[in-house]
């Protein structure tokens, strides 16, 4: 006869640890600590990682450039320049609905602040035939925006000029 206990027992105790794992993993999160901080990967060591994406990307190696920015993004969710890389890549692949959500992520890194990577949001928006999603998009622009940064005025600016050729288009 099978000791059913035991199994019963171990399956808890996995249980258990695996929640608490869990539990740990998600303070030290919200904490501000990285997966790159856990695993002690120093940020020379990622700022290296960063080259060789951004050199795979340029290069048009979009494959090997995509791997590393996936990689990059997971070990430092915070790291907004590892999110738009992963977008554009995603975005040069022709994958436009998934490179629109990565950038708006990168959005959400700044806390809605920078408009740029939700301008490039709603260009693949467009891209994938999502006019109505586009048109959000460009409309949430106006909402954001650092005072005084001359780069989001700009992203602001090329985003209202696009909706007003959008309606014109529209008028036609």
């Amino acid at each position: 006869m099978v000791d059913d206990t035991k199994e019963t027992s171990d399956s808890a105790e996995t249980d258990a640890s695996a929640e608490d794992f869990v539990k740990h993993f998600a303070e030290f999160i919200e904490k501000g600590y990285t997966i790159a901080d856990l695993m002690h990967i120093s940020p020379d060591r990622m700022e290296a990682l960063y080259s060789l994406a951004y050199q795979n990307y340029v290069t048009k190696n979009y494959e090997d450039a995509l791997k590393v920015f996936k990689v990059l993004v997971l070990y430092d969710q915070s790291e907004q320049k590892y999110t738009m890389g992963l977008a554009a890549t995603e975005q040069d692949m022709g994958d436009y609905v998934k490179a629109a959500n990565t950038y708006s992520l990168a959005c959400l890194q700044t806390g809605l602040k920078d408009p740029e990577p939700m301008y490039f949001a709603a260009i693949c928006l467009l891209k994938a035939g999502q006019k109505e999603d586009a048109v959000v998009a460009l409309k949430s622009l106006e909402t954001m925006g650092r005072e005084g940064n001359a780069n989001d005025e700009k992203f602001k600016l090329k985003g209202l000029n696009l909706l007003k050729v959008m309606e014109n288009f529209k008028e036609l």
